[in-house]
């Protein structure tokens, strides 16, 4: 995804969309977490609102250990792997994703 650079017109970044998507995720989260801090949020709401979040990042972790092991290529932290340790992560990434989906089956009970 092409973005661009706030306070400097003409200058763009090329950014990775999982990666966007993951710092999305954490801005709201801490803006979640401060909201049900200050404003006194119900926690039925706060949980549900968890719950939102845990589907995004489990949607996340599924398609990218789906990518890597399809590929095997995998970039996390900033580093890119191929091959074995790909395909690893990748299935580690897939079984977090699985997990995360089934908190957020449980979170939709409440």
């Amino acid at each position: 995804m092409l973005i661009r650079m706030v306070g400097r017109p003409g200058l763009s970044r090329l950014r990775n969309v999982i990666a966007l998507v993951g710092s999305i995720y954490g801005f709201v989260t801490v803006l979640l977490v401060l909201s049900f801090a200050v404003f006194e949020m119900e926690p039925r709401t706060f949980a549900k609102g968890v719950t939102i979040l845990m589907f995004i990042i489990g949607s996340l972790l599924l398609v990218d250990g789906a990518l890597s092991l399809k590929t095997a290529i995998d970039r996390t932290f900033q580093k890119t792997r191929h091959g074995f340790r790909a395909h690893v992560l990748g299935t580690g990434k897939e079984l977090a994703g699985t997990m995360t989906m089934t908190l957020v089956v449980m979170g939709l009970h409440l």
